[in-house]
């Protein structure tokens, strides 16, 4: 052996290198999808423990795709399965469609992240003066105006009036903090946005993001609208949890509110979007917006408090929002996210920049298992010690649905039974007004004397008021109605026991009716 020729020695030498590293890379391909095969089966598992009907699963790395499939069935007790083309509602992952147009904007001149709103829309109106003049576009969508979260949604929810004639209403809901110096989630303010993109391009907010991101990517599954729907098959049936049963429920049109929450997708759909990100805005010599925009958006405008408590269960030191995505970091990794509720559907999105990382989740029910099942995601990925993220969230769930349990039953076991109504039926009939809601409140009677209340613009919000005790009626809606079920309304009088308004306790987390405050019209 030692007299062969030195070029016969490298060459045995070469192949032997060449078969350990095949070898090595086999081995760490096959590894690699074994574990992969592991993560997927623990998917299957995670369904049956949250007890949803199904959900749709993307994972891309270094800009190939790892996993792409469907979990479940389509719809509760069918046969039906998802897939990676199945369609569901991504909710306010659609912020993210919105801020990046407005970015698109911005690289052409058009606009500026700190142009005054006004600038845009001139007749802008918020709780008082200084914070009307002095709202900026950047303000609007990091969610710092002073608004509560949710406030003001009881405006827009199944109303069909346009985005333009609800935003009218957005000077009556009511400051919850100083201007900028707090946080509170808000979608009236990218309804906002969505206008300020008609403004500046002569288009609708739907136009521009079909014809800047969906046709040259190639979002063939992606829609703005559910009335675009009966185009397609493969669609997942939204549901409704009660108790231990899905409940299917008809999809909700979220038009009026469109930038803030109205796509529609699929995996394969939203791993396209997720990989424009991560290549910070450039696909296939296509630059669709830079990476200094891309910055922008990723950059921290709204920090939110990260206590010890937090710490000890979620492993970050920092939370904030930024314009359109959620921020904060995990193993040292700088993560980007957000989360999407829909009426029967939920939705996730996570980015790790830094190892390429994507993650969508598309579920057809209202639990939050995205959030954690990309926890797992996540600690796969970095390599991190395993957390039972279930148990967690599984807890987190529970104490959401028990805290609103509570609610409906504070009401219920203040009943006071026996008791009869002081005013007449005839006297309850008639127009209420709110500011904010906009609209009449209309309460009649029916064919079997019976008492309605109808919200003009949302007729799916009809319902027949059944006495629950003294001047206070239980709501009994016509339709199934995803975030509430159970709520009273009850008739203010003066001291002379006349009807002077409408007051209403629908126990939920996001549509707040407290918010009217409905006066009677046409008094006496």
């Amino acid at each position: 052996m030692n007299n062969l020729p030195k070029t016969i020695k490298i060459n045995k030498t070469m192949r032997t290198l060449t078969v350990l590293v095949f070898l090595f890379f086999f081995q760490a391909s096959s590894i690699a999808q074994k574990s992969i095969e592991q993560l997927d089966k623990s998917f299957e598992e995670a369904l049956q423990l949250w007890n949803i009907p199904g959900m749709s699963i993307g994972i891309i790395k270094d800009g190939k795709v790892v996993l792409a499939k469907g979990y479940g069935v389509l719809k509760a007790k069918g046969k039906e399965k998802p897939n990676s083309k199945t369609m569901y509602a991504i909710a306010s992952n659609t912020k993210a469609f919105t801020t990046t147009a407005l970015a698109t904007l911005v690289e052409e001149g058009k606009l500026s992240w700190n142009d005054k709103v006004r600038k845009y829309i001139p007749d802008y109106e918020l709780y008082d003066s200084y914070t009307s003049e002095q709202v900026t576009i950047r303000d609007i969508l990091s969610h710092k105006v002073g608004f509560a979260n949710f406030s003001g949604d009881v405006i827009w929810y199944k109303n069909n009036r346009s985005a333009a004639d609800l935003l009218k209403r957005i000077k009556y809901v009511p400051k919850a903090y100083d201007f900028r110096n707090g946080y509170g989630y808000s979608n009236l303010m990218y309804m906002s946005a969505g206008e300020v993109i008609k403004s500046i391009t002569g288009n609708s907010w739907s136009d521009y993001v079909k014809a800047r991101f969906f046709e040259p990517l190639q979002m063939t599954r992606t829609i703005t609208s559910v009335e675009e729907l009966g185009k397609f098959s493969n669609v997942a049936t939204p549901h409704k949890p009660i108790k231990n049963e899905n409940k299917p429920i008809t999809w909700t049109n979220w038009d009026s509110m469109g930038s803030a929450g109205a796509i529609i997708s699929s995996v394969d759909d939203m791993l396209k979007w997720i990989n424009l990100h991560l290549s910070n805005g450039k696909i296939d010599d296509k630059t669709y917006f830079s990476q200094d925009q891309q910055e922008e958006l990723w950059h921290p405008n709204n920090s939110y408090k990260v206590n010890y408590k937090r710490r000890a269960v979620y492993p970050m030191n920092f939370s904030a929002y930024g314009l359109g995505f959620g921020l904060y970091d995990y193993e040292g990794q700088k993560v980007i996210t957000h989360s999407g509720g829909y009426d029967g559907m939920y939705s996730r999105v996570a980015m790790v920049p830094e190892q390429g990382l994507g993650i969508v989740i598309l579920t057809n029910s209202m639990k939050s298992i995205g959030d954690y099942l990309t926890y797992d995601i996540l600690d796969y990925f970095l390599n991190r010690k395993d957390t039972d993220w279930h148990k967690i969230g599984l807890n987190n769930y529970t104490n959401y649905t028990d805290w609103i349990d509570k609610k409906k039953n504070t009401i219920r076991t203040k009943q006071k039974k026996g008791t009869t109504p002081t005013i007449a039926k005839t006297e309850m009939e008639g127009s209420y007004y709110d500011d904010l809601y906009g609209a009449k409140i209309t309460v009649s009677t029916n064919s079997k004397n019976e008492l309605k209340i109808n919200f003009e613009g949302a007729p799916d919000l009809t319902a027949k008021l059944a006495h629950w005790h003294y001047n206070t009626f239980e709501i009994q809606w016509e339709n199934e109605h995803a975030w509430f079920d159970f709520g009273t309304l009850g008739f203010i009088t003066n001291t002379n026991n006349e009807i002077t308004g409408l007051e209403f306790d629908v126990p939920n987390g996001d549509i707040f009716f407290d918010e009217i405050k409905a006066k009677k019209q046409n008094q006496k």
